[in-house]
C-alpha cells in the first residue's frame, strides 16, 4: 500500500425474532458490553439469513476475530471448519500468506490479547458475488472498518485504508445436511435478547472452509461499487490499476459502536 504526501492512501486489499436461543449461555456478554460490531448487507437477491449466507457471515467475522485475537476467539466450530488451511506453515511472503489463509488461521499478534475489550469499531461487511448450490458456497466479501473517533486527519485515513479489505470465501459440505440457520430478527432497530455473541452453537457443522483469503484487487461488479456508495471521496481506479484512492475528502465523523446486525440467535429447537 502507498501514500502519497498528499495524504491520499491507495487502497490495496493488504495485509494487515423474540423466540429464545436453544443454547444460550450466562457466560456470553450482553450485546451493549461488546466494543465492536459487525453491520452486513448484501447484493440484491441474497438473503442474509439464509443458512448460506450466514457460514459465509461465521466464517469472515472469524477469520477477523483470529487475525485481531487469536484463535481462541473465533466462533464455535470455526476452528475445525479451518484446520486444514491452519495447518500450512506461513511462507514469509505477505500477499502469498494472505492469499492462502494464513491471516485467518492466526493471531498478527500473539500478544495482542487486549482487542476484544478495546476495538471500539464498527465494521461494516457486504457480500457480492454469491453462489450456493447444494453442497458449495462462494462469495465475496468487501469491509471497511470505523473507529468510535471517527476518520479526520491522514493518520486516521491511512489505518482506514489498510483495513478496507475484499476477502474470498469458500465452503463445502461433507454432509448432505446443510444445518439449521439461527433465528432470524430481520429488524436492525431492534434487539432480541436472546442474541449472544459469540455465537452459543456450533454454526459451522459439517461445512469446512476450503478457501478464505484477502486479494488484493477490488471487483469492480460488487466491492467498487459498494464502497463508492458507501464512502464519499474515493477515487480511482486509474488506468491500469484496480485500486481505488482515499483522498483528503474521506471524512468520516465520531460515532457510537453500531448493533450487531445481523444478530447471532441460536436455533429454536
Amino acid at each position: 500500500m502507498s501514500i502519497s504526501k498528499k495524504l491520499a492512501a491507495v487502497f490495496l486489499a493488504a495485509l494487515a425474532g423474540t423466540q429464545a436461543s436453544a443454547c444460550t449461555s450466562e457466560s456470553a456478554p450482553p450485546e451493549s458490553s461488546i466494543p465492536y460490531a459487525n453491520v452486513w448487507s448484501a447484493d440484491t437477491g441474497i438473503d442474509l439469513f439464509s443458512r448460506e449466507a450466514e457460514l459465509v457471515r461465521a466464517t469472515h467475522e472469524s477469520g477477523w476475530l483470529v487475525y485481531n485475537a487469536g484463535m481462541d476467539y473465533a466462533y464455535d466450530g470455526y476452528a475445525e471448519a479451518v484446520s486444514e488451511l491452519a495447518s500450512r506453515e506461513p511462507t514469509g511472503d505477505l500477499e502469498r500468506d494472505s492469499e492462502a489463509g494464513y491471516l485467518f488461521t492466526h493471531a498478527r499478534d500473539s500478544k495482542n490479547t487486549d482487542w476484544p475489550r478495546s476495538a471500539n469499531e464498527t465494521q461494516y461487511s457486504h457480500i457480492t458475488s454469491y453462489t450456493a448450490a447444494g453442497s458449495s458456497i462462494t462469495a465475496t466479501v468487501c469491509r471497511y472498518v470505523v473507529p468510535t473517533e471517527g476518520v479526520t486527519g491522514s493518520a486516521d485515513r491511512t489505518e482506514f485504508a489498510r483495513n478496507m479489505s475484499v476477502v474470498e470465501i469458500q465452503l463445502a459440505n461433507s454432509s448432505n445436511k446443510p444445518g439449521r440457520a439461527g433465528l432470524a430478527n430481520r429488524d436492525p432497530n431492534s434487539h432480541d435478547p436472546a442474541a449472544r455473541r459469540p455465537p452459543q452453537w456450533n454454526v459451522f457443522g459439517s461445512w469446512k472452509i476450503t478457501s478464505i483469503r484477502r486479494v488484493h484487487y477490488v471487483d469492480p461488479e460488487g466491492c467498487e461499487k459498494w464502497f463508492r456508495q458507501r464512502i464519499p471521496g474515493l477515487e480511482g481506479p486509474k488506468p491500469g490499476s484496480k485500486n481505488l484512492t482515499i483522498t483528503t475528502d474521506v471524512k468520516i465523523p465520531p460515532q457510537p459502536v453500531e448493533a450487531q446486525y445481523p444478530e447471532w440467535i441460536g436455533p429454536s429447537t
